[in-house]
């Protein structure tokens, strides 16, 4: 397979000088995961790909704990799970203020007790629309959903509290283990990322875009078309197994490429010592696409671990996001209040997914 990626440069070239700053570091890519037809890893069967490249690392100023990204076109939206507002790199930098008055501090950054702990962002392009999910972690105050139109540039808030608690049921997924930290789309499919479960839950994107649609949340929710559990297959860092972060789905590549990142666990609130991260894909069988349910062939699914040797820390990978140019963004909450922005090259891609 073949990832058609562009390596032209894009609007962020233009713009680093006034709202960003960026450093081009070492890494090195670790595990090409071959994993059995009973979806457990074949110790046998993996294979390691050491490498070394450079990448950019862009880092953005004045915005805290990035933990959603998405593209549309040449523009980048960005969330942060303690922000008060929705970033927005183009030709300037916006940012778009969510309601309520939560108090930040210096660093603009929300208490953690009060935060929306927004960690999940996705973009319904026949609807023009970008849609944030709180994760669900703590109940009442991350239990809310933004919608952003692009047209119109309206941004409409809504309660999840009754659809999360539905959800939770439909998938058998207990609220102390509800995580959700990434949300894709592909043909009719749409999948919630649930990090405490590592699994994938995919429903009907037609049926969501109805339930979006409807701000009183009368029709019912859409139910649940099956589970991807990925739990037994993730790689570990010093013992540790990894959570997924966040997913987006290509067709150039032909797959989902989903964040996952280790912490020295201190539970599902508090943040322990960041121990590192994978970016991970996930072919679709081009026959299964536009199928009731889509054929993921986790027979062939790649991580590539992700490491730094220049800044001198571990990097807490939280997202994913592809553009228009098939060129493939990651956002990094460092847990301090900064955020990191990554360019992936071509070469770190074609290599986890043609081996």
């Amino acid at each position: 397979m073949k990832f058609n990626y562009n390596k032209s440069g894009n609007f962020l070239n233009k713009y680093l000088s006034s709202v960003l700053s960026i450093v081009v570091f070492t890494t090195f890519s670790s595990g090409c995961h071959r994993i059995n037809s009973n979806n457990q890893l074949n110790t046998k069967n993996i294979e390691v790909i050491d490498s070394v490249s450079n990448f950019e690392v862009i880092e953005i100023k004045d915005y805290p704990s990035a933990s959603g990204i998405v593209c549309v076109d040449s523009t980048i939206f960005i969330v942060g799970d303690d922000a008060r507002d929705l970033l927005v790199l183009n030709v300037e930098r916006l940012k778009i203020k969510f309601p309520g008055n939560q108090k930040t501090n210096d660093k603009g950054r929300v208490e953690k007790k009060y935060k929306l702990d927004f960690e999940a962002l996705n973009y319904i392009m026949e609807d023009s629309v970008i849609w944030g999910w709180g994760s669900g972690s703590k109940y009442p105050s991350r239990y809310f959903q933004f919608g952003y139109d692009i047209s119109s540039k309206k941004l409409k808030f809504t309660s999840l509290e009754p659809t999360y608690k539905k959800l939770q049921k439909d998938a058998g997924i207990k609220p102390q283990k509800w995580n959700i930290e990434g949300a894709l789309n592909f043909a009719n499919h749409f999948a919630l990322v649930n990090r405490e479960t590592n699994s994938l839950l995919f429903y009907s994107l037609s049926d969501w875009k109805k339930y979006f649609k409807d701000s009183t949340h009368s029709i019912k929710v859409p139910k649940l078309k099956f589970k991807l559990e990925l739990d037994s297959l993730m790689p570990s860092i010093q013992g540790i197994k990894s959570t997924l972060s966040g997913g987006e789905y290509s067709s150039s590549a032909g797959g989902l490429f989903l964040s996952a990142s280790v912490e020295d666990d201190k539970g599902i609130i508090n943040d322990g010592d960041i121990l590192g991260s994978f970016i991970c894909f996930i072919p679709v069988k081009s026959s299964s696409i536009n199928s009731t349910t889509p054929n993921l062939d986790i027979n062939h699914m790649r991580f590539l671990k992700i490491a730094s040797s220049r800044l001198n820390k571990n990097l807490k990978l939280e997202g994913v996001g592809i553009n228009t140019q098939n060129e493939i963004y990651g956002v990094v909450d460092n847990d301090d209040g900064t955020s990191l922005l990554i360019k992936f090259k071509s070469s770190e891609i074609e290599t986890m997914i043609n081996n």
